[in-house]
């Protein structure tokens, strides 16, 4: 898989010399003549062209996907880590409240002590 700033460049890249020639075509008549004498280099350079867009496309689309998935593993995680370090206070808050029966603390916050 390509890197963030290599993608952006091949991608660049590929706009650029299929806009030139789309652009040399319309504009330069014996280019055009070129081409049309010439179907299958003309059928291949398209189909290339063509090929690579689409490759560069599908790459960017699984960056993303991977960016969007890490991102969620990463917020679950910390979801989990902010849930644990409330239930601790709470618990600490408790005890130190004069409440030191670690038996009420355990039924509140079940699957805390010992853990």
């Amino acid at each position: 898989m390509l890197s963030r700033w290599q993608g952006g460049v091949a991608a660049l890249v590929v706009t650029l010399v299929t806009g030139t020639l789309v652009m040399l075509e319309v504009t330069d008549v014996g280019l055009r003549r070129w081409w049309a004498f010439h179907a299958l280099t003309t059928d291949t350079v398209a189909g290339l062209l063509v090929l690579l867009i689409t490759v560069l496309v599908a790459d960017q689309v699984v960056r993303l996907r991977q960016i969007n998935g890490r991102a969620r593993a990463v917020a679950a995680q910390a979801a989990i880590l902010v849930n644990q370090a409330i239930r601790s206070a709470q618990a600490v808050s408790q005890a130190l409240a004069g409440s030191g029966d670690r038996v009420t603390v355990y039924k509140k916050f079940p699957g805390q002590a010992g853990a």
